[in-house]
């Protein structure tokens, strides 16, 4: 009887012990909505939010991963037109190789040498983007840990609901780039 009641306070103690855990991510996404923490759940916050999804974060030496700058809208009825977007790597750790096509109707210019370290591309649709995907480019590994190592900022991002105005100021970019695994999942 006393084994079995230790046994159950155990379980008791456990399972507090793991809603503590998850009640601390979740409350620290409320501080960093979009900065990823040990889990595989991303959440977005409302308003225009820029990141990075990379087909493996974990990928050896001398592999290749996609790359792609992707930007979501939650909760605001925003279509994005144009974007001048920067994806920022680690010369050491990652070298561009070719940019991969997209199949949308957005017409991109894409430049993956603009600086060590820079890839620029610029995109735009006349009816908007109509997709999240801003550009997708293949990427050697050439150091480990290198998705702390990538980010993406927008210099400018036009919508159709502001009289095409830039909305780049108010994009959340993530400061780091996410596992294709990862989950994103909007706030509500």
């Amino acid at each position: 009887m006393i084994q079995r009641a230790r046994s159950t306070r155990m379980r008791q103690v456990a399972t507090l012990v793991v809603v503590a855990s998850v009640g601390a991510v979740l409350g620290g996404c409320q501080d960093d909505p979009i900065t990823p923490g040990e889990s595989d759940i991303v959440v977005l916050d409302k308003g225009l939010n820029a990141y990075l999804v990379v087909s493996s974060d974990e990928a050896p030496v001398g592999s290749t991963i996609s790359v792609e700058a992707r930007i979501r809208i939650v909760g605001e009825n925003l279509n994005p037109t144009a974007f001048v977007a920067n994806v920022r790597y680690d010369a050491e750790r990652l070298e561009p190789i070719e940019l991969v096509p997209q199949q949308d109707g957005v017409m991109r210019a894409v430049n993956l040498q603009a600086a060590p370290g820079l890839i620029k591309a610029a995109g735009a649709a006349a009816n908007g983007l109509g997709t999240e995907v801003l550009v997708a480019v293949t990427m050697r590994v050439k150091h480990a840990d290198y998705a702390a190592s990538i980010s993406i900022d927008l210099d400018e991002l036009t919508v159709v609901q502001e009289n095409f105005a830039d909305m780049a100021p108010e994009v959340k970019s993530m400061d780091r780039a996410i596992s294709a695994e990862t989950e994103v999942v909007e706030k509500n």
